[in-house]
């Protein structure tokens, strides 16, 4: 397990920012802090060899959840292919890779925009 730091950039004037970690079986993404980047979604892409990526988030930087989509459904085991916006707008916000092999090779890109 290794916690992946994510690259962060501003992108059209800045108003929407791209966060992106490359991630592996067992590996936490690094938590980023885009409270007022209210409207966010998530797009999970790779090779997950029985890996699933869960979305969590946190106030406190100790206690992590599972976050839901706009439709209340878990943010818990998303496969590859999906796109989700994310309902709940936390402090802290971090993948995880769930399961896997050392064939796993997952990209969880998050798009956030100012309101």
């Amino acid at each position: 397990m290794a916690v992946i730091v994510p690259s962060a950039e501003q992108v059209q004037g800045g108003g929407i920012m791209l966060v992106t970690w490359t991630l592996a079986a067992g590996d936490y993404g690094r938590d980023c802090n885009y409270p007022a980047w209210a409207d966010r979604n998530l797009q999970v892409e790779g090779t997950a060899d029985g890996a699933t990526v869960a979305i969590q988030g946190s106030n406190d930087g100790v206690n992590w959840r599972s976050l839901t989509d706009m439709a209340g459904n878990s943010l818990a085991a998303l496969s590859t292919g999906s796109i989700r916006m994310i309902q709940e707008n936390t402090l802290l916000i971090r993948p995880y890779v769930n399961g896997g092999t050392a064939n796993t090779a997952i990209v969880v890109t998050m798009l956030a925009r100012r309101r």
